[in-house]
């Protein structure tokens, strides 16, 4: 997939390669392409910069090479999944097929291959977990460091990580016995102490203190206005024309006013886009899509498809996603009982995340690096359902 997709550099990657580029020469951290795509210069998150500036140092140009790189990296994916599962007491060669096939979500191999964050968040993401799922058989205070540290790592790659450094300290402060009812706020000050460096120079920079980047307000305004689309709002050129002469500072509260204010007028519409956002989110049912494709293709004189393999398309989204949906629920009620803090943490970041990007921007694509954790939760209930009915067969049988 990486040397057959199409070798043009999307928005978002363009954007870092600028960003990399502007703070390998200038020491500045700022993207023009996002200026005129969202109407401020700090709304990409970091991580992903640095290991372009990394890779410029040591003489790596091609983007080609860049995305090999990445492929790579996300391609690791399988490890702490399998650590995951294991921590969750399951036998090796189980947790080994469950942490590839859980990594082998079509999404993540695609985007594993471009310059994009969500590759990398799912591996950091799930690296996280691998270590809460591990804390009680630590001895001493290595792990959780260990984990704060991966988890500021996880947030300065995209900011709705940062919903698990409340959610660590509270769960196990209440879910959990002896000196383990500390290894959240530990590893929550770990997480601030990574993420301090970071802030103190966008602070410098820009004069503001912001979660990471400054796009915030920009993805509330994003869904909080009269002319929003879909997904995204394009900026009006009246609009870009009076945040050019605005600093970044001036900027985000240029859109938070704008948010609220629309808001304030408009609070049943307010309602009914948050209900679409989580819908969008989850994309439980993918009427609005095939509805979507259907009119595309319309459009553009495109042979119509088959409404019985649009009937078929939609009863294999239903078995894949939603079935494995309801299956990691399932899990999450068999595990919760022994594993009620790890259990709970990885339930307090799933609503953490899904509240957020119902709040602001929303889609599909924000869910699928979550993806395979839940589906490897699906797949250890399954199996401990499995064994559960092959025993029960097996002694009725010998009765």
């Amino acid at each position: 997939m990486l040397f057959h997709q199409d070798a043009k550099l999307m928005l978002d990657e363009r954007a870092s390669l600028e960003a990399a580029d502007n703070l390998r020469t200038t020491g500045l951290y700022h993207s023009q392409l996002d200026f005129i795509a969202y109407g401020l210069e700090c709304v990409r998150p970091p991580l992903v910069t640095f290991l372009l500036v990394i890779a410029e140092n040591v003489g790596i140009h091609s983007v080609t090479e860049m995305r090999l790189g990445f492929a790579v990296i996300c391609g690791l994916l399988p490890i702490p999944l399998f650590f995951t599962a294991r921590g969750l007491g399951s036998s090796f060669r189980l947790s080994a097929v469950l942490g590839a096939l859980c990594s082998l979500h079509p999404f993540m191999i695609l985007v594993s291959s471009r310059l994009l964050t969500e590759g990398l968040f799912a591996l950091l993401l799930s690296a996280t977990f691998a270590l809460v799922f591990h804390w009680r058989s630590s001895t001493g205070w290595k792990l959780p460091v260990l984990t704060g540290i991966i988890l500021g790592l996880t947030c300065l790659c995209r900011p709705t990580a940062l919903v698990l450094i409340p959610v660590l300290p509270i769960v196990w402060l209440f879910f959990s016995t002896g000196r383990y009812r500390a290894f959240g706020l530990v590893s929550a000050l770990c997480a601030l102490v990574t993420i301090a460096p970071w802030e103190v120079f966008v602070y410098h920079e820009y004069c503001c203190w912001v979660p990471i980047t400054t796009s915030g307000s920009y993805n509330l305004w994003n869904v909080s206005n009269s002319q929003r689309g879909d997904m995204t709002t394009t900026l009006p050129e009246d609009m870009k024309e009076k945040l050019s002469a605005m600093t970044e500072r001036e900027r985000v509260r240029y859109f938070r006013q704008e948010s609220m204010n629309w808001i304030h007028s408009h609070r049943a519409e307010f309602w009914d886009i948050r209900r679409q956002n989580f819908l969008r989110f989850w994309k439980l049912w993918p009427a609005d899509f095939w509805n979507r494709k259907i009119a595309f293709r319309q459009a553009y004189g495109v042979a119509p498809v088959h409404p019985y393999a649009i009937a078929l398309a939609k009863v294999l989204w239903f078995i894949t996603v939603d079935g494995l949906l309801i299956l990691s629920l399932v899990g999450l009620f068999l595990y919760v009982r022994k594993y009620p803090a790890e259990m709970l943490s990885f339930a307090g970041c799933i609503l953490g995340a899904t509240a957020l990007h119902t709040l602001m921007t929303s889609g599909d694509r924000y869910r699928y690096p979550f993806d395979p954790l839940w589906m490897l939760l699906a797949g250890l209930a399954g199996s401990r359902l499995i064994h559960h009915f092959t025993e029960n067969s097996s002694c009725h049988g010998n009765r």
